[in-house]
């Protein structure tokens, strides 16, 4: 069952740029929602323990990761971006932030259930459609965040910038 988990060597990051450090975290989301997306299909194919196995690889990527992903943007990204201007925008993202999390706390319950109670037809079923729900908000966030989020980070002053990139390499270690 490895094959439908998803892996990424970690390319080279430039540390003090907090754009780089946001490009590699979408890309490291979109592998584990293609990940997440394999699993689920396989499930559908056959009721297996091993793909059920296998969710605990996107699911522990998305509360641990996905969460320092958010913290970096709500703690240090968002509120320099709403003193220049931009408070729409942030509380547009945050929302998109919270909506995220409570599908994710869903897939979280099915997996439990499957885990406590195996696999069933119902059950995969359900996390299909959390997964779907979630993958659908997610590259939607990551698409407004690429187009409009990015450029408005790249558009502040370089020893912001660099802030920004120290609180979030703080948060890694």
């Amino acid at each position: 069952m490895s094959e439908l988990v998803t892996l990424r060597t970690r390319p080279r990051v430039d540390l003090d740029d907090p754009i780089s450090l946001l490009e590699e975290d979408h890309g490291r989301i979109e592998a584990q929602l293609a990940s997440l997306e394999g699993i689920v299909a396989a499930l559908a194919r056959e009721l297996s323990p091993s793909a059920s196995r296998a969710l605990s690889v996107p699911l522990h990527f998305f509360r641990m990761d996905g969460l320092r992903h958010v913290r970096d943007e709500e703690l240090s990204v968002f509120p320099r971006l709403r003193s220049a201007g931009h408070a729409s925008l942030v509380e547009a993202l945050i929302d998109e932030h919270r909506q995220a999390n409570l599908i994710f706390q869903s897939m979280r319950t099915v997996s439990t259930h499957m885990s406590l109670g195996g696999v069933t037809h119902d059950l995969v079923q359900e996390l299909g459609v959390h997964a779907r729900a979630h993958a659908e908000v997610t590259h939607e966030h990551v698409q407004r965040e690429k187009t409009v989020l990015l450029p408005l980070l790249r558009a502040l002053p370089g020893a912001e910038k660099r802030a920004v990139a120290k609180e979030m390499m703080a948060r890694r270690v």
